[in-house]
């Protein structure tokens, strides 16, 4: 790993994708009591259709991506405690001044 940020396409993914969920249960909750009136060519049945498979599709895989980040923030933290706890003091990290 290089330690670089991430570039402003991988930022504008997941920024699109967290968007097309949100507002994809927006729709949802927004729609929840539709009556559907004007029979099987209804545009707000089809486009509950589609937000519902964007859920099921998006969904998991959104909840592992954060699962997987929050392992691996909490192993880089449980590593940078230990690991403090395994290094002595030198006289480098006191700025101990020999040249006196």
């Amino acid at each position: 790993m290089t330690g670089k940020a991430p570039g402003k396409p991988t930022v504008l993914l997941y920024g699109a994708v967290l968007a097309a969920l949100v507002f994809s249960v927006i729709f949802i909750v927004l729609h929840a009591d539709h009556d559907c009136s004007p029979g099987d060519y209804c545009p707000v049945c089809l486009q509950l259709r589609a937000a519902m498979e964007r859920l099921k599709y998006l969904g998991p895989a959104a909840a592992r991506l954060l699962g997987g980040l929050g392992l691996f923030g909490a192993a880089a933290g449980l590593l940078k405690f230990f690991s403090s706890l395994l290094t002595r003091p030198t006289s480098v990290s006191l700025k101990v001044r020999l040249n006196i």
